[in-house]
């Protein structure tokens, strides 16, 4: 489990969220891209950040890590890993997975 840490997102409560309660941290934490294509770029990791926020009403944090991470974490809990799939997130594959575990 890795911490979303102090600040991350909140869930505005009323907006239908199909995870259940009414607030949520949500943050996704990356490494700076340097070029490298197996690296997200800028616009992807927002892109993720903002099918999260449509999808859930949350603000998400991004949050720069290191070590060539890419997790999705909420309330603390890792919910998609790069180095434990070995690949980043698909379109809209964070969101589906979310809904599974609350459906």
């Amino acid at each position: 489990m890795i911490p979303s840490g102090p600040g991350g997102a909140r869930n505005k409560a009323g907006r239908g969220s199909p995870i259940p309660g009414e607030d949520h941290e949500i943050s996704v934490i990356y490494i700076e891209s340097r070029g490298n294509s197996t690296r997200p770029s800028s616009s992807a990791r927002a892109g993720l950040a903002a099918e999260l926020e449509q999808a859930f009403g949350a603000d998400v944090k991004l949050v720069k890590g290191s070590g060539g991470v890419f997790d999705v974490v909420v309330d603390g809990r890792k919910v998609f890993s790069k180095y434990e799939t070995g690949r980043f997130p698909e379109p809209d594959e964070v969101v589906s997975l979310l809904g599974q575990r609350t459906g």
